[in-house]
Protein backbone atom coordinates (compact mmCIF):
# COMPACT_ATOMS: atom_id res chain seq x y z
CA UNK A 1 0.00 0.00 0.00
CA UNK A 2 1.07 3.57 -0.54
CA UNK A 3 -0.41 7.01 -0.10
CA UNK A 4 -0.02 9.64 -2.81
CA UNK A 5 -1.77 12.67 -1.33
CA UNK A 6 1.48 14.39 -0.32
CA UNK A 7 4.16 15.91 -2.51
CA UNK A 8 7.48 16.58 -0.82
CA UNK A 9 8.71 20.04 -1.82
CA UNK A 10 11.99 19.93 0.11
CA UNK A 11 14.26 16.93 0.62
CA UNK A 12 13.77 15.93 4.30
CA UNK A 13 17.08 14.01 4.52
CA UNK A 14 18.86 16.84 6.40
CA UNK A 15 16.16 16.72 9.09
CA UNK A 16 16.39 12.94 9.30
CA UNK A 17 20.18 13.21 9.64
CA UNK A 18 19.89 15.93 12.30
CA UNK A 19 17.72 13.75 14.56
CA UNK A 20 19.59 10.46 14.53
CA UNK A 21 18.21 9.38 17.94
CA UNK A 22 14.57 9.63 16.86
CA UNK A 23 12.81 6.37 16.09
CA UNK A 24 10.10 8.02 14.00
CA UNK A 25 10.17 11.44 12.37
CA UNK A 26 7.15 12.96 10.65
CA UNK A 27 5.02 16.00 10.12
CA UNK A 28 2.48 17.56 12.48
CA UNK A 29 -1.12 16.42 12.18
CA UNK A 30 -4.45 17.26 13.79
CA UNK A 31 -6.24 13.95 13.64
CA UNK A 32 -7.71 11.84 14.96
CA UNK A 33 -9.28 14.63 17.00
CA UNK A 34 -9.42 12.77 20.33
CA UNK A 35 -5.65 12.22 20.21
CA UNK A 36 -5.01 15.77 19.04
CA UNK A 37 -6.94 16.99 22.09
CA UNK A 38 -4.90 14.66 24.34
CA UNK A 39 -1.43 15.35 22.89
CA UNK A 40 -1.80 18.74 21.22
CA UNK A 41 -0.47 17.20 18.00
CA UNK A 42 -0.68 13.95 16.06
CA UNK A 43 1.53 12.26 13.52
CA UNK A 44 0.59 13.14 9.96
CA UNK A 45 1.28 10.36 7.50
CA UNK A 46 2.39 12.65 4.66
CA UNK A 47 6.12 12.27 5.31
CA UNK A 48 7.41 9.64 7.74
CA UNK A 49 10.71 8.03 8.63
CA UNK A 50 10.74 4.78 10.62
CA UNK A 51 14.18 3.68 11.82
CA UNK A 52 14.74 -0.05 12.02
CA UNK A 53 15.19 -1.01 15.68
CA UNK A 54 13.42 -3.07 18.38
CA UNK A 55 11.22 -0.14 19.53
CA UNK A 56 9.91 0.42 16.01
CA UNK A 57 9.32 -3.32 15.70
CA UNK A 58 6.97 -2.94 18.71
CA UNK A 59 5.17 -0.23 16.74
CA UNK A 60 4.65 -2.51 13.73
CA UNK A 61 3.41 -5.31 16.01
CA UNK A 62 0.91 -2.88 17.54
CA UNK A 63 -0.20 -1.75 14.08
CA UNK A 64 -0.80 -5.37 13.13
CA UNK A 65 -2.80 -6.08 16.29
CA UNK A 66 -4.86 -2.89 16.13
CA UNK A 67 -5.37 -2.74 12.36
CA UNK A 68 -8.96 -2.38 11.34
CA UNK A 69 -10.43 -2.00 7.88
CA UNK A 70 -10.47 1.73 7.20
CA UNK A 71 -9.30 4.37 4.79
CA UNK A 72 -7.93 6.39 7.74
CA UNK A 73 -4.25 5.46 7.78
CA UNK A 74 -3.47 8.46 9.97
CA UNK A 75 -5.99 7.24 12.55
CA UNK A 76 -4.44 3.76 12.60
CA UNK A 77 -0.91 5.15 12.93
CA UNK A 78 -1.80 7.39 15.86
CA UNK A 79 -3.91 4.73 17.62
CA UNK A 80 -0.85 2.43 17.59
CA UNK A 81 1.30 5.22 19.03
CA UNK A 82 -1.23 5.78 21.81
CA UNK A 83 -1.38 2.04 22.50
CA UNK A 84 2.41 2.09 23.01
CA UNK A 85 2.27 5.14 25.32
CA UNK A 86 4.79 7.09 23.24
CA UNK A 87 7.00 9.70 24.83
CA UNK A 88 7.31 12.86 22.75
CA UNK A 89 10.87 14.18 22.48
CA UNK A 90 10.35 17.35 20.46
CA UNK A 91 7.13 19.09 19.49
CA UNK A 92 8.66 22.18 17.89
CA UNK A 93 8.84 22.75 14.14
CA UNK A 94 12.42 22.42 12.90
CA UNK A 95 14.13 23.78 9.80
CA UNK A 96 11.00 25.70 8.73
CA UNK A 97 9.18 22.42 8.13
CA UNK A 98 6.49 21.18 10.49
CA UNK A 99 8.35 18.12 11.69
CA UNK A 100 8.59 16.41 15.00
CA UNK A 101 10.34 13.41 16.41
CA UNK A 102 9.48 10.98 19.11
CA UNK A 103 10.56 7.70 20.59
CA UNK A 104 8.35 4.70 21.16
CA UNK A 105 8.33 2.95 24.50
CA UNK A 106 6.30 -0.22 24.85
Amino acid sequence: NYDCDAVVLKNPQSIFDKHKDADIIGTFGKGPMQLFMKWGVTLNTGVLLFRSNPRVELYWEAMSELQRPTTDDQGNVNQALEYLNIRWMNLKPTDNIDTFEHEIYG
